[in-house]
């Protein structure tokens, strides 16, 4: 049947028009979290275009399953320009999770990182203000690193940000860059402030998946020494990010703008943390397998991080789904089979 007589016939009383998918950017899709949001999207029949730095399989292993099923465009964003042509092909909802999230990382190159952080935010909310054909609505991931070492406990959307690292200042600029967005040009911009979450697609070098993965490897005979920590005592609110990108659309979903703790309301040290994990394998005592190295301990950092995620329940109808065992027992089954079927490559 042609167009023109499929529309003929679309006008007997049956339909008027036809379904029209909405539309979500995705920056930063090749991440952990942004793999997770394209899965979540897709079911829920959105088209899906991301961007990407690299378009080297290697670096798209996270979206092997759903790569035929969306567009991924390889760009810098920290032009104006580049931001506005991407925008300029219209879109119902961004996503801009796009940045590094790797703390040691960020206290070597701090300008560059900061430059990265800030310069992507300010050109898509300026092409976002600028954009002449339809309302966008965007979010932003923002990061509990902007509360520094908090005066509360546990954290909430309006605990004073006094961030102590070059990640955690760059993300409470663009963090407030999106309040006055929203506040000054009515745009809609909200600020998922996200605590820790993991899951198996987190890179090695994070805490969680750095011990789940050597507790997978001792378990399967393949030890390689001692796993070197910092810190046992640092305590943080760890999820699961697959919940967590389930927030990110609910807050596109709501009438208004606002901004919101995405967490738990639970914290462990990291010396639960890697209890928990040894346990689930039945690995006997941790203590034999770890040494604290001093120099992984920074002279700045953060002591305790807890979220309370009321204001999304109340608002959004949002709650953590996966528990800290859960997730920990379920990185831990995912890199057992990775490592079984790699042959010792413990590479992600």
């Amino acid at each position: 049947m042609g167009f023109s007589k499929f529309r003929k016939y679309l006008g007997r009383g049956i339909s008027k028009t036809l379904p029209v998918k909405k539309r979500a950017l995705i920056t930063g899709i090749s991440g952990q979290d942004g793999s997770y949001l394209t899965e979540f999207l897709l079911a829920k029949d959105y088209e899906v275009v991301g961007t990407t730095r690299s378009l080297d399989p290697a670096q798209l292993w996270r979206l092997e399953k759903v790569r035929q099923n969306i567009q991924l465009v390889q760009t810098d964003l920290t032009t104006y320009d580049a931001a506005a042509e991407l925008l300029d092909s219209g879109f119902d909802e961004v996503y801009h999770l796009a940045g590094p999230s790797f703390i040691p990382f960020c206290w070597e190159r701090p300008i560059q990182i900061s430059e990265v952080i800030t310069e992507s935010a300010k050109h898509l909310l300026e092409a976002i203000r600028r954009h002449e054909r339809k309302p966008v609505r965007f979010c932003n991931a923002s990061s509990s690193d902007i509360y520094g070492n908090p005066t509360e406990l546990p954290q909430t959307e309006t605990t004073p940000m006094s961030p102590i690292s070059p990640y955690g200042k760059a993300k409470k600029w663009t963090h407030e860059l999106v309040q006055q967005s929203r506040e000054t040009h009515q745009v809609f911009a909200c600020n998922a402030i996200m605590f820790n979450h993991e899951s198996p697609r987190r890179d090695l070098q994070f805490a969680v998946h750095k011990f789940t993965d050597a507790a997978a490897g001792i378990k399967l005979g393949r030890s390689h020494g001692k796993i070197p920590v910092g810190s046992l005592h640092t305590k943080r609110d760890w999820g699961f990010a697959g919940d967590y990108v389930e927030a990110l659309w609910a807050m596109l979903q709501s009438k208004s703008p606002e901004d919101y703790v995405i967490a738990t309301n639970k914290s462990y040290m990291v010396r639960d943390l890697i209890e928990i994990t040894f346990a689930t394998v039945n690995i006997g005592n941790w203590e034999d397998y770890i040494e604290v190295d001093p120099k992984l301990i920074r002279e700045q950092d953060i002591e305790h991080l807890r979220g309370d995620y009321s204001k999304a329940y109340r608002k959004l109808g949002w709650a953590p789904k996966v528990s800290f065992a859960g997730l920990i027992s379920m990185m831990l089954g995912e890199d057992i089979k990775r490592l079984r079927k790699n042959n010792m490559d413990t590479r992600v």
